[in-house]
C-alpha cells in the first residue's frame, strides 16, 4: 500500500505541528478510555474537581482513572477531556 500526500495536506500537517497541536486516532473506544484513564491519572486534579468540571459523579472518574469502568458513555468521556483541557474534533 502506498500512501500519497498532497502538498496542502504537508502544509497543514505543519502548520499543526508548529502551533502545538497534537493529534489522536483511536481504532475503537477502549484505546480512548484507557488514554482517558492515563490523562486523569497524569493530571493530579483531584478527581472531585475534576468531575464537578466534567459534570459527573467523582466515583465515575474514579472508576475510570482506574479501569474499574471499561465502556463508560461517550459523552462521559468527551465530557471528562475537555475538563483536562482537550478541545475535540471529530472526524469520519
Amino acid at each position: 500500500m502506498q500512501i500519497v500526500e498532497l502538498d496542502r495536506a504537508r502544509r497543514f500537517k505543519l502548520a499543526r505541528e508548529r502551533a502545538g497541536i497534537r493529534e489522536y486516532s483511536f481504532r475503537n473506544t477502549y484505546e480512548l478510555v484507557e488514554f482517558v484513564a492515563s490523562e486523569i491519572r497524569a493530571s493530579k486534579i483531584k478527581y472531585t474537581k475534576l468531575a464537578k468540571k466534567a459534570d459527573c459523579h467523582p466515583h465515575t472518574v474514579s472508576n475510570i482513572a482506574c479501569r474499574v469502568t471499561v465502556a463508560p458513555r461517550v459523552s462521559t468521556v468527551l465530557n471528562i477531556l475537555k475538563a483536562l483541557g482537550y478541545e475535540i474534533f471529530v472526524r469520519g
